[in-house]
C-alpha cells in the first residue's frame, strides 16, 4: 500500500486459492495445490499459514479432503468446512460440519450442527462456507437457523453451548444468504435480515445483541427513510465498534433479479448512528448471487477497501479513510480479499 508494488502469488506448479486473514492482520491462511506440471493435475494439497509479509511460515498437509477454509475464528484458530466428507452434507441435504484448528498447537475440535430444530429444508443454508452455524471466537455461543411449527417459519437462534439452552430468537423471512457474524472481541453479534413487515420482502435491517442477549435488537432503521432496502453484506471493524455494509435503497425489479445502486453504510454500534456515504458499489446487483466482496477493514479500523463496480466488466478498488473523510483509487479491476499489516511470529 505504501509503494504500490504488486506481488503475484502465482507460480507455475502451484495454484493458490481461498485466502483468509486473521483480524489483527498478522496471519494469512490459504489453500495451496501442487501440480505435476504447469497446468497439469493436482498431486498434493496443503494448508499454508503465512506471515504478514505473505511468506509461508507453516505448511499443514490437507487431511480433510476437498474441504474449504472458512475463516479465522480468532487470531490463532481457523474454521474449516468438512461437508465434503458426508455425501448428504456435500449436496446440502444436511447442515455442514465444521472443524476448528489451532494453528499453533495443531489441536482440532469437530463442531457438529446438532442443535434443536436446526433448519433441514433443502438446500440447507451455507453462509460463506459456515454452513448454517456461526460460532463466537471462544466457541461458547453459536447462531444457527431453525424452522419449526411453533414459529411457522425460519428464525435465527442464539444458543449457549455451555448450558445447552436457547438465549434468543429472531423470526425472519429468509435465512439462505443472510449470514450472522460475531464481533472480533466476541461480545456482540449481528445479522442482516428481513423480519415480517407486511408483505414486503425488501425490508432489511441490521439486528444484533450481546452474547447473553435475550432478544435481538434492531440496530438500523433504514426502512423509515426508504420504501425498500436490501442489505447485501457487512463486516465488523477489528475494534468491534463499527459495521460497514453494502445496501441498496429502493431496489427495482423482481426478487433475485433486482437492480439498484449499492451504497456503503457504516454503523456505529456504540451510538446507533449510521453514516450513509457517497461511495458506490454495484449498479446491477442480485440477492441470489452477490458479486461484490464485503467491505474490507484495515486492522487498525481506520480505513476500508471497497470495490466500485461501475460496469459489468470494469471496476476499481477505493481506499476509504474514515478519519480524513476521503476516498482514493488504489487499483483497477481488482477486488479486496485480505488486509495484512505489521509483523508476525511463528
Amino acid at each position: 500500500m505504501s509503494t504500490g508494488v504488486l506481488r503475484d502469488f502465482a507460480q507455475p506448479i502451484y495454484r493458490t486459492v481461498n485466502f483468509v486473514s486473521s483480524s489483527d492482520g498478522a496471519k494469512l491462511a490459504y489453500d495451496q495445490l501442487t501440480l505435476d506440471k504447469p497446468g497439469g493435475q493436482i498431486i498434493s494439497e496443503a494448508l499454508v499459514i503465512a506471515g504478514a509479509d505473505g511468506r509461508p511460515e507453516k505448511l499443514i498437509p490437507w487431511q480433510w479432503g476437498l474441504s474449504n477454509i472458512v475463516g479465522w475464528l480468532n487470531n490463532d484458530q481457523l474454521i474449516i468446512n468438512i461437508a465434503a466428507k458426508d455425501p448428504d452434507e456435500n449436496r446440502s441435504a444436511k447442515p455442514a460440519t465444521l472443524v476448528s484448528l489451532d494453528t499453533k498447537t495443531g489441536q482440532q475440535r469437530t463442531l457438529r450442527p446438532n442443535f434443536p430444530n436446526i433448519d433441514l429444508d433443502y438446500p440447507t443454508a451455507d453462509w460463506n462456507g459456515w454452513g448454517e452455524t456461526v460460532y463466537d471466537p471462544n466457541l461458547q455461543r453459536v447462531i444457527y437457523s431453525a424452522n419449526d411449527f411453533s414459529y411457522g417459519r425460519a428464525r435465527f437462534v442464539l444458543w449457549n453451548l455451555q448450558t445447552q439452552t436457547t438465549l434468543a430468537n429472531l423470526p425472519t423471512r429468509d435465512v439462505y444468504w443472510v449470514q450472522p457474524a460475531w464481533s472480533p472481541d466476541g461480545k456482540l453479534f449481528a445479522v442482516q435480515t428481513n423480519p415480517d413487515k407486511g408483505n414486503d420482502w425488501w425490508s432489511f435491517e441490521l439486528y444484533g445483541g450481546g452474547r447473553d442477549a435475550t432478544q435481538f435488537q434492531q440496530w438500523t432503521h433504514l426502512t423509515e427513510y426508504y420504501s425498500k432496502v436490501m442489505i447485501q453484506s457487512f463486516t465488523w471493524s477489528p475494534d468491534s465498534r463499527h459495521i460497514a455494509f453494502w445496501f441498496v435503497p429502493n431496489p427495482q425489479g423482481e426478487l433475485t433479479i433486482e437492480q439498484g445502486q449499492m451504497q456503503l453504510g457504516i454503523l456505529d454500534v456504540t451510538t446507533g448512528e449510521v453514516a450513509i456515504t457517497c461511495i458506490p458499489g454495484d449498479d446491477a446487483f442480485s440477492s441470489s448471487s452477490p458479486d461484490l466482496a464485503p467491505p474490507l477493514w484495515s486492522p487498525d479500523s481506520q480505513q476500508l477497501l471497497v470495490e466500485d463496480r461501475f460496469t459489468n466488466n470494469a471496476g476499481q478498488i477505493l481506499l476509504v479513510d474514515l478519519s480524513q473523510h476521503i476516498a482514493e483509487k488504489v487499483a483497477d479491476n481488482m477486488g479486496p480479499a485480505v488486509w495484512l499489516t505489521g509483523s508476525s511470529s511463528k
